[in-house]
């Protein structure tokens, strides 16, 4: 294929207690984009499935200091990271007056409040170290 996916865990400095991310490495380009991260989920032995439209994963949750046991098994689509922020961007709108007017965070009239929460959301996730996305 020319992707792959892997979980890693990104803290500087490793713990028991991991907290790993699910990362997608495009192959020819060698650009990798995080799809899932929480920092109170640990996240591994991610596969796509055979025709690759989806990544099935495992995932276990910290709740109340305690660590659930058992890991859960999950889906997703696997036009995730940017490709699903762009999929979003481009065919979806949050704007209360109904405005499509393109942005870099997608499309509405840029002043209502949804379209402020839309923008703020858009910029500290790009801010986050995730390229900008074409409108």
């Amino acid at each position: 294929g020319r992707r792959v996916v892997f979980a890693f865990d990104p803290a500087p400095e490793k713990r028991l207690d991991a907290r790993r991310v699910l990362v997608e490495m495009d192959l020819r380009s060698g650009r990798a984009s995080t799809l899932v991260a929480d920092p109170e989920w640990d996240l591994g032995a991610p596969r796509y499935s055979p025709d690759g439209d989806r990544i099935a994963f495992t995932g276990r949750r910290t709740q109340g200091g305690v660590n659930d046991k058992t890991p859960q098994l999950y889906l997703l689509p696997a036009a995730g990271g940017e490709a699903l922020v762009q999929i979003i961007v481009d065919e979806s709108h949050t704007c209360y007056l109904g405005d499509r007017t393109p942005h870099a965070w997608g499309k509405g009239c840029g002043g209502c409040p949804a379209c402020d929460l839309r923008a703020t959301g858009f910029g500290q996730w790009a801010a986050d170290g995730r390229s900008e996305l074409a409108p």
